[in-house]
């Protein structure tokens, strides 16, 4: 595993033995290793068992999705895989708003040049992950497992496309097992937009606690000081603060800050939720800290969506542009033109 400088501009690579990784998954406590483990996968899917085209993008991203919950399983335990999962879930409810209804199926990409945008293309990983898990739900692990294991087996050293994926399903799974999905939503799954009525929904239980505490919180039922986080997740962290984002004022934002550092959070996935929400709440003093952040730290799936949420605001807008002037040169040429387009819209 390589780590790559900070403007290295996605999570990972999956170079055949040999992976590229962002620093942002380097937390000090080991929390955001799921990254690894999904590149790790990607040698099965994605390099063993390939996309022809890039219309056939999410045979690649949505199997290793998949399968990085289940080897989160085994490492961590069912509770934590299934957190990650319904976290993951949520997001990818949440990313629909941003996302035009016609780029929102799994099949929506030019098969020549795969061209997308940064936030349509990565509804590619959880919408084919939620589709395989509903699968494997429906049909239990028993039959789905070894369902699974032969479609690497078959076509190891190949490029695949839906189209055999679709073949290969109906023969080996829908044909036995009839039950498990109609061919209507089947369709539905992979031409259709947002997430299927019948997709099967993760549900941990430490995160319906923690969203009693967070409802509690938001209406003032529960002080901050009161807020018991010893035992949290890295993941409850960020459920937390996702669900708080446009919900919790200045004040509140500003409590949470001084309780937890959470503006100088050594986990980059924390502190860009925390960032967030703070750009959306007008809690400007913050601005040194996301400063440093964006200063540093050069992957698309925070810059893009911090400059994106402080051009909400005129005089954010003026001030995260003359940042950008500053912090341009730092980023990777795929997250410039991102951030280029941004700017340019008024």
């Amino acid at each position: 595993m390589l780590v790559l400088p900070p403007s290295f501009p996605i999570g990972g690579m999956e170079n055949p033995r040999l992976t590229f990784l962002t620093p942002t998954m380097i937390a000090g406590d080991r929390s955001l290793v799921d990254l690894i483990a999904h590149e790790l996968a990607h040698s099965w899917s994605g390099n063993l068992v390939t996309n022809a085209s890039w219309k056939h993008w999410w045979l690649n991203e949505g199997f290793t999705t998949y399968v990085t919950t289940r080897i989160l399983e085994v490492l961590y335990g069912e509770e934590v895989a299934t957190m990650n999962l319904q976290l993951e879930q949520e997001e990818a409810i949440e990313s629909l708003k941003d996302i035009p209804q016609a780029k929102q199926a799994l099949l929506t990409r030019d098969p020549d040049t795969g061209s997308s945008t940064y936030t349509d293309e990565g509804l590619a990983y959880p919408k084919g992950a939620w589709l395989l898990r509903t699968l494997e739900g429906r049909a239990g692990r028993a039959v789905f497992d070894p369902f699974l294991r032969g479609w690497f087996d078959r076509h190891a050293f190949q490029s695949v496309t839906t189209e055999q994926f679709v073949a290969y399903l109906r023969s080996n799974l829908l044909a036995q097992h009839p039950e498990v999905m109609s061919e209507a939503e089947l369709g539905e799954w992979l031409h259709g937009a947002g997430i299927p009525a019948g997709a099967q929904h993760a549900k941990s239980q430490r995160l319906v606690a923690l969203d009693a505490t967070t409802t509690a919180w938001l209406k003032g039922e529960l002080t901050t000081a009161q807020l018991d986080t010893k035992a949290w997740t890295a993941l409850e962290w960020m459920k937390f603060l996702n669900d708080i984002d446009k919900e919790a004022d200045k004040a509140r934002l500003q409590q949470l800050d001084a309780a937890f550092g959470l503006a100088k959070s050594s986990n980059d996935e924390v502190a860009f939720r925390f960032h967030r929400a703070a750009i959306h709440a007008g809690y400007r003093e913050v601005r040194p800290q996301l400063q440093a952040f964006l200063m540093r730290v050069g992957r698309q799936k925070f810059v893009v969506p911090l400059y994106t949420a402080l051009r909400a605001n005129l005089d954010d807008r003026a001030w995260a542009e003359n940042l950008y002037k500053s912090a341009r040169e730092r980023y990777h040429p795929e997250t410039q033109t991102s951030v280029d387009k941004l700017i340019r819209q008024r």
